[in-house]
This record gives structure tokens, sequence and C-alpha cells, in this order.
């Protein structure tokens, strides 16, 4: 089971809980103890997804090459004796360019796995605290029924 797929089965399962508190369906489970057993679960395949040894996420890099070669192009046109140098600029201002796009394309991507991660785990929070919610008040309304003895207290 995928880590979505066992997030929608322990929504549902809680759902069934909440809606039908006496039922005793075994595809679902019914004890908080099943239900955080289903969360460490969770857990453990949040932690699996993750990158073995995530390095921390740097500055996203700057461009560090030569100027936007607009201008080049009008003093190409005043000086044809100075073609071979703005070939040479040119050529340098593509190299830095190509060399910044791909960083930046790493970067991009390592920014999204770990915005990936950070929602898995605020998942898995998640369902740990909707689980504990759950059967805390099933508790209370437990605590605050009154005893079903059949007889009345005159």
């Amino acid at each position: 089971m995928s880590f979505a797929e066992l997030v929608k089965f322990i929504n549902r399962a809680l759902q069934r809980v909440t809606a039908f508190p006496g039922s005793a369906d075994e595809a679902f489970p019914r004890t908080e103890e099943e239900f955080l057993r289903l969360c460490d679960l969770l857990s453990e395949k949040a932690e699996a997804l993750k990158e073995d040894s995530p390095k921390p996420l740097g500055t996203r890099p700057t461009y560090e090459g030569p100027p936007y070669p607009g201008d080049l192009y009008k003093e190409r046109r005043r000086a044809e004796e100075q073609e071979e140098y703005y070939d040479e600029r040119l050529r340098a201002y593509r190299e830095a360019r190509k060399l910044y796009t791909r960083q930046l394309e790493l970067w991009l991507t390592e920014a999204k796995k770990r915005e990936v991660e950070a929602r898995r785990a605020e998942t898995v929070e998640s369902m740990y605290r909707s689980v504990e919610n759950v059967f805390k008040q099933q508790r209370v309304s437990a605590d605050t029924q009154p005893p079903d003895s059949g007889a009345t207290i005159k």
C-alpha cells in the first residue's frame, strides 16, 4: 500500500469509527492502538520516501557570467574588426547562461523534493492528531453518559 493509499485508508477508517462507533467491520481498525500502529506505518513510509542524506538546500544560484549581449549587437554593427571579441563574449555568455540554467534546475528540483517531504511529514502529524481527537471524543462521550442500570432513583 502506497503512502497516499494508506492516508486514504486511515481517513476512511476514522470516518467509520466516528459515524458508526459500535460497528465491527473486520476490514477496518477499531481501536486506538490499531490506528496508532497504522500511523506509525504511515510515518515509516514517509521516512522511506525521504532522501538518504539530505544536503542542506543552499541559496538560489546567481548568474555570474558576462552581461546580456544585447548591447554587443550594436557594437558589432559599428566595428567589424571587433567581431572576434564579440564572438568570444557571446560564447562566454552562452556558456555561463547554460551553467546557470543547469544549477537553477537542480536547485528547483531539490526545493520541490523538500516541499513534498514537508507535506508528507505534515500529513503524518495530522493523521496522528486525527486519531487522537477521535478517540479522545469517544472517551469523553463515554465518560459523560450516565450508566444504564435500568432503575430510576427517586
